[in-house]
């Protein structure tokens, strides 16, 4: 609501004809924000801090290419080559903190060091 009044107090001249065009909008905007939105905001906030980093990355850049999608699914633009390449390097960018470490054990042989193991025994 904030922005909508600064964009008329700054380019009056461009924008809705009336104020009443902007409160027409906002008895059903400013519900769905503060009943669909706003919890679903506090929601990810929440149990952001709860989850390993990995997992949250994962979480966080498949909203990104889930809404890529949608977006072009209810906007009825194009959804060609460019755009799913920019998907799958999204998503490849997320898993990378989940797969990285099943790679490394797979290419190295061995997981990380670990106090048990004898390439980490401390010799007194």
């Amino acid at each position: 609501m904030f922005s909508v009044i600064v964009a008329w107090v700054t380019y009056p001249d461009i924008g809705p004809e009336t104020l009443d065009a902007v409160f027409n909008v906002s008895v059903w905007v400013l519900p769905i924000a503060l009943l669909i939105l706003l919890p679903v905001y506090f929601a990810a906030a929440w149990g952001t801090p709860k989850l390993n980093p990995g997992t949250s990355g994962i979480l966080f850049m498949t909203e990104v290419s889930v809404g890529a999608i949608s977006a072009a699914l209810l906007t009825n633009e194009p959804f060609g080559l460019r755009e799913i390449l920019g998907v799958g390097l999204i998503t490849a960018a997320g898993l990378t903190e989940a797969v990285a470490p099943i790679l490394t054990t797979l290419f190295y042989g061995r997981g990380p060091l670990r106090k048990s193991s004898p390439d980490c025994q401390v010799k007194e």
